[in-house]
């Protein structure tokens, strides 16, 4: 059974998965650096690359095999390409922690992960800038997936924009990580989702992506109730990522893996004054039915309510949207066009300053 690495980085524990973990954090040595493995790694110096000159039986390598052997069985189980550049680079995300160990006279199992994040760095350039010119930014995504294997670390929110992808198709590999993510964004892409947009492309596959890392799962079926409800308070899914994740539980929950999540409103709503009754039934009815993000659908309620007054007040013959005519669209485009901030709204309190000003053109 995989070591779920939800445990290492928050309270909130998501139950043990089906998938295997392929190396086991508990059967390496993982006491604190010692003076010997320390004076060994200062006398290696940059060579912990293991380029050009290594020598496998040099007493120094012999010195710092507790600390070698995890981190090449973590490579070993990674999916890369078969290239010359990615060999290297790989190598030199391992070269960087051990001499990160060195610096910090620490073992990287005793690192927290804030350690392990400020070696990631929240960029690209961030992550380069501190090292010599031959450091370069194949090995960030290395670097993380080391200290995910091995540390558990998942609090990608802590590294800024990061593709978490990468990771998880070199952990989980590229056949699992693309079947999961392919069967949650059908389902979402059938509901309307707008999956194909570049911007909200990547925050469905980064947050889904990050969920299946929390979880210790590339698998489908491994996402439960308990494990998506959990989620939502984690910190690496954050208040940025909740709306995206409440669409990803309901598509799960249509696969038949997890219960549907509860009917999100985004916030308490007050009772609607103003708008006929049948209106606000119909209203009510879209509300239940919508298949929209938790955000974006209360944004059309307050837009659907707002035209409810609008017909109770210029319009009372119209009660529901069957009886909206041509005429009755062209007048609400109408007057839709010369509204002014404060009209139609039930309270004002958040716009007083701005009380009959113009709509804006994207309001």
């Amino acid at each position: 059974m995989n070591q779920a690495p939800l445990a290492f980085t928050t309270e909130v524990e998501a139950p043990p998965s089906t998938w295997t973990w392929p190396v086991v954090p508990a059967s390496y040595d993982r006491s604190p650096l010692t003076r010997a493995e320390a004076k060994a790694l200062d006398s290696l110096g940059w060579d912990v690359r293991r380029q050009r000159g290594y020598q496998r039986e040099n007493i120094a390598w012999r010195r710092i095999g507790r600390l070698l052997r995890p981190l090449d069985d973590a490579r070993a189980v990674l999916e890369m390409p078969d290239e010359r550049l990615h060999r290297r680079t790989s190598d030199d995300a391992i070269g960087l922690i051990l001499w990160t160990c060195a610096r910090t006279r620490s073992a990287f199992w005793e690192w927290t992960p804030q350690t392990w994040a400020n070696l990631i760095g929240t960029s690209t350039k961030s992550f380069t800038q501190p090292w010599p010119r031959w450091i370069d930014g194949t090995s960030r995504p290395y670097v993380a997936s080391y200290a995910y294997l091995l540390a558990g670390f998942t609090d990608f929110h802590r590294l800024g924009k990061f593709r978490r992808l990468s990771v998880a198709r070199r952990v989980f590999g590229s056949t699992e990580i693309e079947a999961t993510l392919g069967s949650i964004l059908a389902v979402l892409n059938g509901w309307g989702y707008q999956t194909a947009k570049r911007d909200a492309e990547n925050k469905l596959h980064a947050i889904i992506t990050q969920v299946l890392l929390v979880n210790g799962s590339p698998r489908l079926e491994d996402l439960s109730t308990e494990v998506l409800t959990a989620l939502r308070d984690h910190p690496a899914i954050g208040p940025w990522g909740r709306s995206t994740l409440y669409g990803i539980h309901r598509a799960v929950a249509a696969l038949g893996h997890a219960d549907a999540p509860p009917p999100a409103t985004g916030g308490q709503r007050h009772e609607i004054e103003g708008a006929a009754a049948d209106w606000l039934t119909w209203v009510e009815k879209w509300a239940a039915t919508s298949t929209l993000t938790p955000r974006v659908r209360q944004n059309y309620y307050g837009q659907l309510t707002k035209a409810g007054r609008w017909l109770a007040e210029e319009q009372p013959e119209i009660a529901g949207p069957a009886d909206w005519s041509r005429a009755t669209c062209a007048a609400w485009v109408a007057r839709v066009d010369r509204m002014l901030i404060g009209e139609f709204i039930q309270r004002s309190i958040v716009v007083a300053s701005r009380l009959g000003e113009p709509l804006s053109p994207k309001a």
